[in-house]
């Protein structure tokens, strides 16, 4: 079972859905992911299938309002909050088989994956991360994720 989290329209909405053709349900809803779900042995990996960032970032947002519209089960993950010298870092530790769509980032950013691994989608492409790998987010970019 894999659970969903809101970012952009709700602070941690979490769902429970299912892999389909494909693509995600919960329940009997199908979201807006056609195309952009691959799945093997190892785990779920988004597929990047060239569209211009526009488009993709369309695809995004559609995710994420329509999570907003369903109903499902809430939880809450661990965040620890750090300063350090007057730089912020946030760490979240997502579980296994969780999706999560994050807000727009207002600065650039850097992202660690400290432990596991997770897929990532953005308007500019896809990913599968593993434990050890650090990247660097721009400013404006909007990622989904699902750790494996």
């Amino acid at each position: 079972m894999f659970g969903v989290a809101c970012g952009p329209y709700v602070d941690q909405r979490w769902f429970q859905p299912v892999v389909r053709e494909y693509t995600l349900a919960i329940g009997n809803e199908f979201l807006p992911m056609d195309g952009l779900v691959k799945v093997d042995e190892t785990g779920i990996e988004f597929i990047h299938d060239g569209s211009p960032p526009e488009v993709m970032r369309g695809r995004i947002v559609a995710l994420g309002k329509r999570l907003f519209e369903l109903d499902g089960s809430t939880t809450e993950f661990e965040t620890k909050h750090e300063f350090i010298d007057g730089m912020y870092i946030r760490r979240i530790f997502i579980p296994k088989g969780m999706l999560l769509i994050g807000k727009v980032h207002k600065l650039p950013c850097i992202n660690v994956v400290e432990k596991g691994d997770i897929a990532i989608l953005t308007e500019s492409g896809a990913k599968r991360i593993k434990a050890g790998y650090t990247l660097g987010s721009p400013a404006g970019i909007q990622k989904v994720g699902l750790a494996n």
